[in-house]
């Protein structure tokens, strides 16, 4: 026998029964039932969504093709008839059984819009406020219903206080947010650091916001858009910042560079060739004081003595670390003329 059997069939036969001397015959009618089986149905499902996220108004409707009439129906849930209602989104299976016994299984998977929600921000710089509703998810276009009477997306209010808006979508799911707003301006300030050296792009500016609503935005006058920025050259930065109502305010911050580092020289050769009584002095200025100095001999005061003929150098470093390099040559001190007529002054090691 055969357990999946679609259909059912009785087909009527007579039976002959005759004697091997043909003298005797029985005719004997009779049925017999003979069981047919038909191909495997089919089992189609038609979803209908949830109208809202998280809401239980889809359904299932399932619809056997083939097999044998009636069909049972066994739904994931526990549910039985042909259509599954009142469920949410997620996943669902039916087994479909016909008259026969055969049964076939199928699944699907039940969607439902994305969650609805409206964000509001609000212009506080002055009165009156600005505040704009922002929707999204859910099944657009979106309607607004404010609780001053207003509709649109965005309403002009007098002061300050507290401002609800239902926003509902197109399958009439609804949702409330609420903003509470006061004058709240925007002021914006530049604080700066300048150069170390007159050519080292090393300063700095930095944007301070205090007020408005974040997060800002910054729009510098060289193109930067953070709220700082380093390794700058000397000159004048403009920054507008802008809230996230649309409020803006702009500062300036000058970043200057030190004066440059100079220097001047000034010495005196020994009385003569072979002498070692000559002197330099250094003198420094601009730059960041105070000043410290190297000389080619190893000193590092600002003035040296006991020199022979000779080149001198000095290295003057100012207490951001700028440097500059200055340098003097002596040459004996040339008196003989003067002396023409006088007993010559002797000098050590002549």
């Amino acid at each position: 026998m055969c357990r999946n059997l679609l259909s059912k069939a009785f087909s009527r036969f007579t039976w002959k029964l005759q004697h091997p001397s043909n003298r005797l015959s029985l005719i004997l009618p009779f049925a017999l039932l003979m069981q047919v089986a038909s191909a495997q149905f089919t089992v189609n499902l038609m979803v209908t969504e949830p109208t809202c996220f998280g809401l239980p108004t889809g359904s299932i409707t399932a619809s056997a093709d083939g097999g044998s009439a009636p069909y049972t129906y066994l739904w994931s849930t526990g549910a039985t008839g042909a259509t599954l209602n009142n469920i949410t989104a997620g996943s669902y299976s039916v087994t479909v059984t016909d008259n026969t016994g055969a049964s076939v299984v199928e699944s699907t998977t039940v969607n439902q819009p994305t969650l609805l929600s409206v964000t509001l921000s609000a212009n506080t710089c002055q009165v009156p406020f600005t505040i704009t509703a922002t929707g999204s998810g859910g099944n657009p276009p979106y309607t607004y219903n404010w609780g001053t009477g207003d509709s649109g997306s965005v309403i002009i209010v007098p002061g300050a206080g507290t401002y609800c808006v239902t926003m509902t979508d197109q399958s009439l799911c609804g949702t409330v947010n609420c903003i509470t707003v006061d004058l709240n301006p925007l002021d914006v300030s530049v604080t700066t650091t300048g150069l170390t050296c007159p050519n080292s792009d090393d300063g700095t500016v930095e944007a301070i916001v205090t007020g408005g609503t974040p997060p800002y935005t910054y729009a510098w006058s060289n193109g930067a858009t953070t709220a700082s920025q380093t390794g700058l050259a000397a000159g004048t930065y403009t920054v507008t910042v802008t809230d996230s109502g649309g409020c803006s305010d702009s500062a300036s911050g000058v970043v200057s560079a030190p004066p440059p580092l100079t220097s001047s020289i000034s010495g005196t050769g020994p009385d003569c060739a072979g002498g070692s009584n000559g002197i330099a002095t250094v003198t420094a200025g601009g730059g960041t004081p105070p000043y410290s100095f190297l000389w080619s001999t190893g000193s590092t005061n600002s003035g040296i003595s006991g020199l022979s003929v000779g080149t001198y150098t000095v290295t003057i470093t100012d207490d951001n670390g700028c440097e500059i390099t200055d340098m003097i040559t002596l040459e004996p001190v040339s008196n003989l003329e003067a002396m023409a007529t006088a007993t010559p002054e002797s000098c050590p090691g002549a």
